[in-house]
């Protein structure tokens, strides 16, 4: 059994065919698509572990092998789309490039729940996008770049502001249906 400590960045890209072995550490693993390398990784995709970074140009669902994060970041372009169960980030969840798309594929009235304890960060080339019956529990703020996008504009779904400390909504937002709950 050996052991694999991240606490810089590993390229994962579009490669596979690697075990990694027991994964940790504080870094970031970078990945093109949602093939996760073989390997344990309950110490790096955990609250004290490391950074998810999900990018490339596809489209695809991210991998339903864990569902805490450190930190998610989205990059690139297309659209990456939450796997089908509740997820955690400890921390932040920025969207550099692309869109995440929050949908669990509930499709009725079952609403799946993504816990945020950071902020959400939509950078200039990135887009946000929540589905039906999605629940965003937010503690941190929500900090929109002028041209970034945030839709969520879909019937029984909600942005739910629980932090223990005021909270801002910052950035330009236009349309119907912004849904925010505290």
């Amino acid at each position: 059994v050996y052991t694999t400590t991240v606490n810089g960045r590993l390229e994962i890209g579009t490669t596979y065919g690697h075990n990694l072995g027991t994964v940790d550490g504080t870094g970031t693993i970078a990945m093109e698509t949602n093939q996760l390398p073989a390997g344990k990784f309950d110490g790096f995709f955990s609250c004290v572990g490391g950074t998810a970074e999900y990018g490339g140009n596809a489209s695809y669902t991210i991998s339903d092998r864990y569902a805490t994060f450190k930190y998610l970041i989205i990059t690139g372009s297309g659209t990456k789309t939450l796997p089908n169960k509740n997820i955690a980030v400890c921390n932040d969840l920025t969207v550099r490039g692309g869109t995440l798309k929050i949908s669990h594929f509930s499709g009725g009235a079952s609403p799946k729940y993504t816990y945020i304890d950071g902020a959400v960060n939509i950078e200039a080339s990135g887009a946000l996008e929540t589905a039906e019956w999605e629940h965003v529990h937010l503690k941190g703020n929500i900090n929109k770049a002028g041209t970034a996008n945030f839709r969520n504009n879909f019937p029984n779904q909600r942005f739910v502001f629980n932090g223990t400390l005021p909270q801002q909504i910052m950035g330009n937002y236009h349309g119907t249906n912004q849904n925010f709950y505290d």
